[in-house]
């Protein structure tokens, strides 16, 4: 059954000039889901800690802005629509250009 899930009712935690809101988890949909979708949002240079990649797979969508994601000792650079493909991935850090970074972080469910 399709869901449509308004901002207003999404979980978001702020650190120092970011934000991340949950879009999509089981605990936001009250039962088991596959998949779990994040939106961060960087202001122009900002860092923000690593994010844990608890699934084999994930990818990063930037919707806006640019900057770059490091995973392991790796760097890669971000652009508006670009996509980053993580499988597999520990955990992935962003840090924002001089515009900002607006993206997409889904995942698969962890498997145990």
């Amino acid at each position: 059954m399709p869901v449509v899930r308004h901002r207003s009712e999404m979980t978001t935690r702020q650190g120092v000039r970011w934000t991340e809101t949950v879009c999509a988890d089981s605990a936001a949909f009250g039962a088991p889901v596959g998949m779990q979708g994040r939106l961060f949002t960087l202001a122009p240079a900002a860092a923000m800690p690593p994010v844990p990649i608890a699934a084999q797979e994930a990818m990063v969508y930037v919707a806006a802005g640019s900057g770059t994601a490091q995973v392991g000792a790796e760097r890669y650079p971000l652009e508006r629509e670009s996509m980053l493909w993580l499988s597999p991935a520990t955990e992935i850090a962003l840090t924002a250009g001089p515009d900002g970074l607006e993206c997409m972080l889904a995942q698969s469910a962890a498997h145990d």
